[in-house]
């Protein structure tokens, strides 16, 4: 059990980091908007609000996915929403976003 709680305390401190991250990104002038919406998507989940949170991340995908199936945006944004559905405990769908991450 304890090591459990260590490992759940190491993800959420890694996404916590990864929301920083993006939160720092979004000072930079005319980023691209998959940027922005993961940056708005992390931040708003810092904050606690988890449908935001989804809502922006999912944006962030959406906009990713203009620049083809193969690129490396739309691997960047999978890996983010499927790292915010393993802190929620959405496996399942992590996996899967994981996969499809790993297939680009």
């Amino acid at each position: 059990m304890r090591n459990c709680w260590q490992k759940s305390a190491v993800q959420k401190m890694l996404f916590a980091i990864a929301c920083v991250a993006a939160t720092l990104l979004t000072a930079c002038e005319r980023l691209p908007l998959w940027r922005t919406y993961s940056a708005a998507g992390l931040e708003a989940f810092a904050n606690g609000d988890v449908a935001r949170a989804e809502h922006f991340l999912t944006a962030a995908v959406k906009d990713a996915e203009r620049h083809g199936p193969n690129d490396f945006r739309v691997a960047i944004t999978l890996n983010i929403l499927a790292g915010y559905y393993r802190t929620l405990e959405r496996y399942d769908e992590a996996e899967s976003l994981y996969e499809r991450a790993l297939a680009v």
